[in-house]
């Protein structure tokens, strides 16, 4: 049962991936939400948590996607490869809308309350 325990653990850290690239905002802990990036949509599409929440991007395709705010600051364009993750933490309250790249009309809106 604890060798059982350990390959999940070792298994669930092993699939998760964390995309920085050294962006102002970026980075964070362990998610506690998290958004699915579909073919033509994200899930969910509007998020309001408090401000320092982890968000977890999490691409559930088999093609790697790109995505990024639209003042392309906040979330820089970043590409997340299929089925891995991208975590997105910032401390500055607002409401920002984010897009997948390669399909602009794919978006959502994340709001961060103080």
């Amino acid at each position: 049962m604890n060798k059982l325990f350990a390959s999940v653990a070792l298994l669930s850290i092993i699939s998760c991936s964390k995309i920085y690239d050294g962006s102002p905002g970026v980075g964070g802990n362990i998610p506690s939400s998290f958004i699915a990036v579909k073919d033509s949509s994200f899930n969910p599409a509007i998020l309001d948590v408090v401000a320092g929440t982890t968000i977890g991007f999490v691409n559930n395709t088999n093609v790697d996607k790109t995505i990024q705010s639209t003042d392309s600051i906040l979330i820089p364009p970043t590409t997340i490869p299929a089925g891995k993750s991208f975590i997105f933490k910032s401390n500055n309250a607002g409401s920002f809308e984010y897009f997948r790249k390669d399909k602009p009309t794919v978006k959502g809106i994340i709001t961060l309350r103080p």
